[in-house]
Formats: structure tokens, C-alpha cells, sequence
């Protein structure tokens, strides 16, 4: 079985800590750094919604056009 440690720490003066329990067997391991995406906030998510494109009344109904013309072609049997 494999051991794995996953956890989150700050970098600090350039520098990561990564505490291995006694029990980690292992004299050599594979390190991968990885950034933290943050998750946005309310107030980011409220702002990216109101600025977000809107369709016209014109797209919407061209929009309305192709689908029932998708809906009403008929495909030629061979």
C-alpha cells in the first residue's frame, strides 16, 4: 500500500515545512507544489453575474428559430 501526506501549509521566507509522522516509511519521497486556488467571495460571484453577457430579444428568438427548424427537418431515409 502506498502512503501518501496531502496538507495545506504557508510559505514563509520562501520556505515549506512538511511534517512526516514516524510512521511514513519511506527514505525517499516525490514532492509536487501546488497552488491554492482561492475560492471567490459573495461579492465576486454577485459582480461576475450582473457584468456577464446578456442575449438580445433578437438572438433569443433566432436562437428559437433554428431549434424548430433542428426540430422540423426531416432526414431523407437511404
Amino acid at each position: 500500500m502506498m502512503q501518501t501526506i496531502r496538507q495545506r501549509t504557508k510559505i514563509k521566507n520562501g520556505k515549506i515545512t512538511i511534517d512526516v509522522p514516524p510512521e511514513f516509511d519511506a527514505d525517499e519521497v516525490e514532492v509536487i507544489v501546488l497552488p491554492v486556488k482561492k475560492k471567490p467571495n459573495k461579492e465576486q460571484l454577485l459582480e461576475l453575474l450582473l457584468n456577464a453577457p446578456t442575449l438580445t430579444e433578437d438572438e433569443i428568438a433566432e436562437i428559437e428559430n433554428v431549434r424548430k427548424w433542428l426540430n422540423d427537418w426531416k432526414i431523407p431515409e437511404f
